[in-house]
C-alpha cells in the first residue's frame, strides 16, 4: 500500500526537463527572462553547435535590451559575466540549482581585503592585471560571501579574472571592476586565454580573446 502510494506521488510530482525550465522561467523575478539555449539561437551560429563560442557573444548581447534580466541555463562563466555587465546597473539574476533565482554576491574593493573563504592572487603586466580568486574550502556558501572584499587594482588597466567559482561569485567579482577599461574572464579548463566580457575600447570588443 505504502509502495503504491509512493509510486503514485512520484508520478504526480515528476517534471520533464522542459517543464522544469518553463516553471523556473515563469518564476523569474524580472519581466525579461531568457533561457541560455533560447538566447543561443539569437546569436545565429549556435542553432546547431550547442556550444557557446566567444564570437557568438556580440550578436547575443546586441539582441538583449539593457533592462533588468534573469538568465537561466547552462553556459560558460564569461557568458554570465558579459550579460550582467551588459545590463548593469539594472538587476541581473541567475538561476542556481541549490538556491533558485539569485543575485550575484555584492563584492566591494578594499586596500587590504581579508577573507576566511577566498584567497586573492594578483599579477601585474603591461596590458592588464591578472586576478585569481582561490576558494579556501571545497564548498562556497552564498551567505558567507555577502561581505566579500576584493583587492583594489590599477583603474587604468584591464582586468583578467580567474578562479574555479560558482557563476554568482564570478559575476559579482566582474561587476566590482566594471569601471576598468576592459574585463576578461578565464574560461574553465582553458587557462591560457581569457574572453573579454566588457570593454570601453573600440579596439577590444566583447568576445575577443586575450592570450595569457
Amino acid at each position: 500500500m505504502v509502495a503504491k502510494l509512493a509510486e503514485r506521488l512520484a508520478r504526480l510530482m515528476f517534471y520533464s526537463s522542459d517543464e522544469l525550465k518553463e516553471r523556473h522561467l515563469q518564476q523569474a523575478p524580472t519581466e525579461l527572462a531568457l533561457n541560455v539555449a533560447q538566447l543561443a539561437c539569437y546569436a545565429g551560429s549556435l542553432a546547431t553547435a550547442h556550444h557557446w563560442q566567444p564570437a557568438d557573444l556580440p550578436p547575443a548581447l546586441a539582441s538583449v535590451p539593457r533592462v533588468a534580466l534573469s538568465l537561466y541555463g547552462r553556459g560558460p562563466n564569461w557568458l554570465y559575466a558579459a550579460f550582467a555587465l551588459h545590463v548593469a546597473p539594472q538587476p541581473f539574476f541567475l538561476f542556481d540549482p541549490r538556491s533558485g533565482w539569485t543575485l550575484p554576491v555584492t563584492v566591494q574593493c578594499g586596500p587590504q581585503p581579508q577573507s576566511a573563504v577566498i584567497e586573492w592572487q594578483t599579477r601585474v603586466t603591461r596590458e592588464y592585471t591578472w586576478l585569481e580568486a582561490r576558494p579556501k574550502q571545497p564548498y562556497l556558501d552564498y551567505e558567507d560571501l555577502q561581505s566579500l572584499e576584493a583587492p583594489v587594482l590599477d583603474s587604468q588597466c584591464g582586468v583578467v579574472i580567474s578562479g574555479k567559482l560558482p557563476h554568482w561569485l564570478m559575476v559579482g567579482i566582474a561587476l566590482a571592476y566594471h569601471r576598468h577599461p576592459w574585463l576578461a574572464v578565464v574560461q574553465a579548463q582553458q587557462y591560457d586565454r581569457a574572453i573579454v566580457v566588457m570593454s570601453q575600447s573600440a579596439d577590444l570588443q566583447p568576445g575577443a580573446r586575450v592570450t595569457l
